[in-house]
């Protein structure tokens, strides 16, 4: 675990080397119930790369892969309910998706999370999707554009607070 004085800020883990792809940030998405929403997912086109787990008695996992290809979590909290510590220097402020197919990935997020959204038209003519719980931003998300490489997959990038960049 990463930590900040006495809260958990992120955690570290070995990348399984039979999986597919760099090593990268996962994001995971709070949940009430791991099994119903994996289910849910499966049937809405996600890819179970983990079925859910328990881990220890720190909560219940599963690791899957949306219908438009980026690798994400979900978290049903145990023991442990999530990072302590949020929106200051050294900690998560932001997750976001980026992917080439922004329509199938808002119906995934909207029908099987459940969250909202709200577009905010970009100067470039494109759109960012600002994804909520509620009234609450949780995250965003935006097409990968014809600019970038091919080869660059969907995927959840993760922020991170600095006092000066």
């Amino acid at each position: 675990m990463f930590r900040k004085g006495d809260a958990d800020v992120a955690g570290m883990g070995a990348k399984d080397p039979e999986q597919p792809g760099p090593p990268a940030w996962n994001s995971y998405i709070f949940v009430d119930d791991v099994e119903e929403i994996a289910k849910g997912a499966a049937e809405a086109g996600a890819n179970l790369v983990l079925p859910p787990m328990d881990v220890m008695s720190a909560g219940r996992m599963c690791i899957l892969q949306d219908p438009t290809g980026a690798h994400v979590s979900l978290w049903q909290a145990g023991d442990h309910q999530c990072a302590d510590l949020f929106n200051e220097h050294g900690t998560l402020i932001w997750n976001e998706l980026m992917t080439r197919d922004v329509e199938a990935a808002l119906a995934f997020y909207t029908e099987v999370i459940g969250w909202d959204t709200s577009p905010m038209p970009m100067p470039d003519g494109s759109t960012y999707h600002i994804l909520k719980v509620g009234e609450r931003m949780n995250g965003g998300m935006i097409a990968i554009s014809d600019e970038m490489p091919a080869e660059i997959p969907a995927h959840w990038g993760v922020y991170f607070a600095v006092d000066d960049v």
